[in-house]
């Protein structure tokens, strides 16, 4: 017959288990969702960064100073973001950090070479000027699909 105490300590026993597991997917959850964020604001970096060729282009005519000292300050944030997730998504990943660096040097030569053929070319200065299809970044969908599949490789409940 199985005495009250071995009731008790089996009873604490799966109640300690129960609550490492619960305490454990907590943590991986949290963990998961602090890197996805860290992840997609990374992107989001970049994404910023690739729209600058439309920037240059849309930029006011009427005030040509300025609008070299905004885009240029713009820029300059923008570059100091990539520089923090370059940083970031290597010490999460080495595998996201490599498709991420990856996808910085596509990016910087691609759409650098457009911000500054745009910079060659004359601001918006009417409605119709705002329509812009001669800018060309299709040379960075591959990257972005490395880094797409790195991080979901990365944010995967099992890792193989």
């Amino acid at each position: 017959m199985i005495s009250d105490a071995t009731v008790a300590i089996v009873a604490a026993v799966v109640a300690a288990i129960v609550s490492l597991a619960v305490w454990w997917m907590t943590a991986h959850r949290d963990e998961r969702l602090r890197k996805r964020d860290m992840f997609a604001h990374a992107f989001a970096a970049y994404t910023s960064y690739k729209e600058f060729p439309y920037v240059v282009r849309r930029r006011r005519v009427d005030q040509p100073a300025e609008e070299r000292q905004r885009i240029s300050a713009e820029l300059r944030q923008i570059q100091e973001k990539l520089s923090f997730f370059l940083a970031g998504t290597r010490f999460e990943s080495s595998r996201v950090g490599d498709a991420y660096r990856t996808l910085i040097a596509e990016a910087r030569s691609v759409t650098g070479a457009e911000i500054s053929r745009s910079w060659g070319r004359p601001g918006a200065e009417t409605d119709a000027d705002m329509l812009i299809g001669d800018i060309d970044l299709s040379g960075l969908q591959k990257g972005e699909n490395r880094y797409m599949d790195a991080v979901a490789e990365r944010l995967a409940w099992w890792r193989i």
